[in-house]
């Protein structure tokens, strides 16, 4: 389904490595890397355009989802999760719930993104990733 005439959808990626805390090491416990002084970030080579879900354009919803997730060494999406949703901010509950629905659309859109992966010493490797997909009105 094409977005609303009027709607801008986009996702924006992180323009530079975000400071990471001295205490975390490369890679976690679970072999996932962070963008840092050794590792180079991923490079978005395929993005996929959220949808407003109907919900949120009946009700003309705006918001930002949060997503983070980890790019693995083979550039595909793993584990997307919302860490901030556009219903943040929201009291009404209808409304909260139309904003809530982007948060499932942004997910979709990220699932379907690929990268050149994150090195590290050369050699691909998987990392942690944040971005924010936004859904205004332009």
């Amino acid at each position: 389904m094409a977005a609303p005439i009027g709607v801008q959808q986009q996702s924006t990626l992180p323009s530079a490595p975000t400071p990471q805390k001295e205490v975390e090491t490369n890679p976690d416990s679970e072999g996932i890397y962070r963008i840092g002084k050794e590792v180079t970030a991923p490079k978005l080579v395929y993005s996929a355009e959220p949808e407003f879900s109907e919900k949120a354009r009946k009700r003309k919803i705006l918001g930002e989802t949060t997503v983070k997730f980890i790019v693995n060494a083979d550039g595909t999406v793993r584990d997307p999760h919302v860490t901030k949703s556009a219903a943040d901010g929201y009291t009404n509950k209808k409304d909260g719930a139309a904003a809530a629905s982007l948060d499932e659309k942004a997910l979709e859109a990220v699932s379907k993104y690929r990268f050149e992966p994150a090195r590290f010493q050369g050699k691909p490797v998987p990392c942690w990733l944040t971005v924010s997909v936004n859904f205004q009105i332009f």
